[in-house]
């Protein structure tokens, strides 16, 4: 093999080895009890103590925010997916609109004015897809209710580059039916899970954290990220040299 041809294995090698494509992030799960609903369908049900079912996210009246970090160099993030039901609103979803922003957290002490928006607004509905996720949310004990079919709400071909920081993403929803939407919170079996959720009303123009009433306390919200994750410069130049340093081996 000519040189040439080595060294454009070894860039190739270090791109392949530090991009990863799939899922860049999760902020929590939502089935408590798999395959114990209606018909067979996953459950999320409210936890010890709480009395939410779900929060409203109805564009434009309220929007909600959630936290994340990215680290590792930056993230490319090419779709995501939310979450929300209408009560008795049924199967297909009924679900119209999904309106995101994400916020870098300058001082990191939690979102306010001066903090910057750096990708999306709340005025384009970017959902291209939604579909119901396989999961009903119940009470503690009716694990089979099947009144609040929670619904993917996904948008889809994204390209957002993202560096390393702290970030809020503000979302909100529409739909066709006339409760909500409703955005259940991060559900794990038996268990509270609490959390610093963000409300903004529109009305008030005020953020305030999202308190569940049952247990007095936060929560946290569920969403996905996938995507690519996008390596550090030095990241890359060492798996370079790595591959270099092994042709030349080779050549000896």
């Amino acid at each position: 093999m000519k040189r040439t041809n080595l060294v454009g294995a070894a860039v190739a090698l270090a791109a392949s080895a530090t991009v990863m494509a799939g899922e860049l992030y999760n902020n929590g799960p939502l089935i408590t009890y798999p395959g114990a609903g209606f018909e067979g369908a996953n459950v999320s049900s409210i936890s010890p103590g709480q009395s939410l079912y779900g929060g409203n996210f109805n564009q434009p009246s309220f929007h909600r925010a959630d936290e994340f970090m990215v680290s590792g160099g930056g993230w490319n993030i090419t779709s995501m997916n939310f979450f929300g039901y209408q009560t008795n609103g049924g199967i297909p979803s009924t679900i119209t609109g999904l309106y995101v922003q994400i916020w870098l957290d300058t001082d990191n002490d939690g979102l306010d004015a001066d903090d910057v928006v750096v990708w999306g607004d709340m005025e384009t509905n970017i959902m291209t897809s939604t579909d119901w996720s396989g999961i009903y949310r119940t009470n503690g004990t009716d694990f089979l209710a099947s009144n609040r079919a929670i619904m993917n709400i996904t948008a889809d071909g994204l390209d957002i580059t993202l560096g390393n920081g702290t970030y809020w993403v503000e979302f909100a929803s529409t739909g066709s039916a006339a409760s909500g939407p409703w955005v259940p919170p991060v559900s794990l079996p038996d268990t509270y899970v609490p959390g610093n959720s963000l409300l903004y009303t529109v009305s008030t123009g005020e953020w305030t954290t999202a308190i569940d009433s049952g247990t007095g306390e936060g929560y946290e919200l569920p969403f996905v990220f996938n995507g690519s994750i996008v390596p550090a410069p030095g990241a890359v130049a060492l798996l370079g040299l790595a591959g270099l340093a092994g042709a030349r081996r080779r050549r000896g």
